[in-house]
This record gives C-alpha cells, sequence and structure tokens, in this order.
C-alpha cells in the first residue's frame, strides 16, 4: 500500500480556478465543475506550524485511503506525504533553535553594554590625561612666561 503513494513527478491534471477566498473550484478535463466549500477554519489559518502529532495522523490518513482511490486522489495523497515528509524540523527542534537564539541574543546584548562602558571609561581617561596635560603645558608657559619676565626687568 505505501509503495502507490511513493514520491514520483505529480501531473496535475485539469486547472484550479479559485470563485472566492472561501470556495475552490476544480475544473477537470470533463469540464465537471465540483465545488469544495472550505472554511478558514477547516483549513487552518493558524501561525503556529504543525505539531508533529498532527503530522503522523495525517500521514496515517492518507495510507489507510486503500487501494480503491482515484487518480485525483492518489495524486493529493502523493503530495500530502511529500509536504509530511520527515525532512522538515520537528517542533522540539524549532523551541530549541528558538531558545538558542533567545540566549545568543541575551549575551549579545551584554556584551554591547560592556563595549559601551569600556569605551565610556577610555574617553574618560583620555579626558583626564588630555587636561593634565593641557595644566602642565599651561604651568610650564606660565614658569617660562616669569621667568621671561624676570629676565627682561634684571639688567
Amino acid at each position: 500500500m505505501a509503495a502507490d503513494f511513493a514520491p514520483s513527478s505529480i501531473q496535475l491534471q485539469g486547472s484550479l480556478d479559485f470563485i472566492s477566498s472561501s470556495t475552490l473550484s476544480i475544473v477537470n478535463s470533463s469540464d465537471d465543475l465540483l465545488n469544495l466549500q472550505a472554511t478558514e477554519q477547516e483549513i487552518g489559518t493558524d501561525a503556529e506550524p504543525l505539531q508533529d502529532e498532527e503530522v503522523v495522523q495525517f500521514r496515517a490518513k492518507v495510507l489507510d485511503m486503500g487501494e480503491g482511490i482515484s487518480s485525483r486522489e492518489r495524486e493529493l495523497a502523493r503530495m500530502v506525504l511529500r509536504l509530511t515528509d520527515s525532512s522538515r524540523p520537528s517542533s522540539a527542534q524549532i523551541a530549541s533553535q528558538a531558545a538558542t537564539i533567545l540566549d545568543l541574543s541575551i549575551h549579545r546584548d551584554y556584551l554591547v553594554k560592556q563595549a559601551e562602558e569600556e569605551r565610556d571609561r577610555w574617553q574618560s581617561e583620555r579626558e583626564g590625561w588630555e587636561r593634565a596635560s593641557e595644566a602642565l603645558i599651561a604651568q610650564r608657559n606660565t614658569k617660562d612666561h616669569s621667568s621671561n619676565r624676570h629676565q627682561a626687568i634684571t639688567p
């Protein structure tokens, strides 16, 4: 039974025609019109990803469809099986990655704050050294000026 649903190239028979946001009309090669009413709840507009249990249930339902299905149903079953393949990350993996990203973001924020504080400390030290050097230069200039004045006064 599982061999019937093995992924293969999928050929679409007919075309999809969207009549409205809640009504899906499928036109097949014999121009029969099949209206499938689908509300937003049936489609599942949740922003949350599917849980692993839901995916397992979907796959089991598709595999339980049996042999007496039409070619269109077989095609849709193959699509469902391909879309629910285990290649997608599990919910636990996504939650773990989200926690890791949060931890890394907190650590990055801490490092950025620490670097800013270090830059502020260096700036304060630099300003202190500049003030000290300006005071020493002013003191030297005052000494030189007063000694030059003293030398100019004494003949």
